[in-house]
């Protein structure tokens, strides 16, 4: 009997035990923020290797809109990114269900996106986005792989987008509000990280908002003193301007001798972070900048990349403000002078007018002839002394 139980026992203990279900081998858990990099350290890579190049191909775009690649509101004195899903809601990525927003509205842009020269997780939409619908051979893999963050606005497909891959979005593009409106609105409260910053950004943060008394006046008051800069990618025969924004290059921009120069990446990274020095709520997005006629399928280069940066106002939502200067304020480095710097010319007088050279004797001619005569003369006496005596007597 006894040994009966004992081996009862055993076969429960050595027998494999029932199918359990796993909920983690059947429900994917939302992607690691950190496992991709910042996409503005690589902006300056569009304009390189791809600035004639068709990055997205977009049709039914409405005129204006930026296309919105990724929202970055942490900074850690390297680059902007996603912060952390602890640390504020823009790390947060989740599954959608049948649509990104469950109730449509009227006005609602659709817009066909078709992947050119881009490769990257970040799924390129605009404005509040309404719904994302893949297509194509890839369209399973990428829905499936598909997270959206309903505070930035901003999605990632864990299988990466790459050129051919196509999509539909469905999306409302409201209207900026003008500076005037924003003027009464209280700036609301968003949870952000804390960022790490040079010491200039807060030097530069009190000169250029020195007479600025309101919140929107301090906004304004540094997006204009950017924009005082000048422009550049820094690309083969244009002024030299380094890419990144770590502290250096940005410490570099706003502190060093020689005026500003940079690109969107450089200017709109500085802007988040004097706002932020300031106590004012403000984030860095990357996308595409679109041109004011858009009928048709237009193509966005990678010369159309850009980079603004956000401010939430109450009633009004996240505002953008654009602090990069004209392509056309290029900043020309004088040149030193050369040590040998020649001496400007002086006009001198004309030089005196020069004697003409003596002439040859005009008896020069006259004296060779008359040499000539005398000596026939005196070769004829003997002439005619010989002619005498041969002639008959």
């Amino acid at each position: 009997m006894l040994v009966g139980a004992l081996v009862g026992a055993g076969v429960g203990v050595l027998a494999p035990p029932p199918d359990r279900f796993v909920l983690r081998e059947h429900v994917e858990p939302p992607p690691d923020i950190h496992d991709y990099s910042s996409p503005l350290a690589g902006f300056r890579e569009y304009v390189k290797d791809h600035r004639e190049d068709p990055v997205l191909t977009v049709e039914g775009l409405p005129a204006d809109a930026h296309v919105r690649l990724a929202t970055l509101d942490a900074y850690d004195g390297t680059a902007w990114a996603v912060s952390d899903p602890q640390l504020s809601g823009s790390g947060e990525y989740m599954r959608i269900g049948e649509r990104v927003e469950p109730e449509l509205v009227d006005g609602l842009h659709d817009v066909q996106v078709t992947v050119g020269q881009y490769a990257g997780v970040w799924v390129p939409v605009l404005g509040t986005t309404f719904d994302v619908d893949f297509a194509g051979e890839r369209a399973e893999d990428l829905s499936r792989s598909f997270y959206f963050n309903r505070s930035t606005g901003t999605g990632l497909t864990t299988s990466g987008l790459r050129e051919g891959d196509t999509l539909e979005v469905l999306a409302q593009v409201p209207e900026r509000p003008t500076n005037t409106e924003l003027e009464g609105a209280p700036l609301a409260d968003v949870p952000l990280p804390e960022v790490t910053y040079p010491d200039v950004v807060t030097t530069v943060a009190a000169a250029m908002t020195a007479d600025a008394s309101t919140s929107i006046a301090r906004i304004q008051a540094v997006e204009q003193g950017l924009q005082a800069g000048y422009f550049s990618h820094g690309l083969e025969g244009e002024t030299p301007s380094l890419p990144g924004h770590g502290a250096a290059r940005l410490d570099s921009l706003l502190g060093g001798e020689d005026p500003m120069v940079g690109d969107e990446e450089q200017y709109a990274a500085a802007m988040g972070l004097i706002l932020r020095s300031m106590s004012i709520p403000a984030r860095v997005v990357m996308g595409f900048e679109t041109p004011a006629e858009t009928d048709g399928a237009v193509e966005l280069t990678g010369d159309d990349v850009t980079a603004w940066v956000e401010v939430p106002f109450e009633g009004h939502g996240w505002v953008p403000f654009y602090p990069t200067p004209d392509e056309d304020r290029i900043w020309q480095e004088e040149s030193p002078v050369p040590q040998n710097r020649p001496q400007p010319q002086v006009l001198q007088p004309p030089p005196p007018a020069q004697e003409p050279p003596d002439a040859p004797p005009s008896d020069r001619q006259d004296v060779e002839i008359d040499d000539d005569e005398q000596q026939e003369d005196a070769e004829l006496p003997v002439a005619l002394i010989v002619a005498a005596a041969a002639a008959p007597a």
